[in-house]
């Protein structure tokens, strides 16, 4: 299989998924949201390939998605999946309604720890 080919990178996704526990971030995010009530399951992780603009998305109703043609190595992987964790958890702790652009903005606050305040703000 040549490296960098999608179905390596797929492999490479696979492969990394399963060692979810070496990402800190990771494992903490998930123990959170399993706390709040919302447990994630690791099934709901899709790998799938994506614009060139895009390296991972959040959907309620689908879970979390990691483009399979972005991630080059694991801990832009964990980071990404970091990323999208604290936006479900946004959505189960604070009801964050997608479709108002200053709930969707207060969840892209870098430091986690503002982004629930400034939800909490009801902006």
């Amino acid at each position: 299989m040549e490296e960098g080919t999608p179905r390596a990178k797929y492999v490479l996704f696979l492969n990394a998924r399963q060692q979810l526990t070496i990402g800190p971030m990771v494992v903490f995010m998930l123990k959170h949201l399993r706390l709040a009530g919302c447990p994630f399951p690791e099934d709901a992780f899709q790998c799938h390939p994506c614009p060139i603009t895009t390296s991972g998305g959040f959907s309620p109703q689908y879970g979390i998605l990691l483009c399979q043609d972005r991630v080059y190595y694991k801990k832009r992987m964990e980071d990404t999946m970091a990323h999208e964790l604290i936006h479900a958890f946004d959505h189960c702790r604070f009801k964050v309604d997608w479709n108002n652009l200053r709930h969707h903005a207060c969840s892209e606050v870098s430091r986690p720890a503002i982004a629930g305040i400034c939800l909490l703000w009801r902006l």
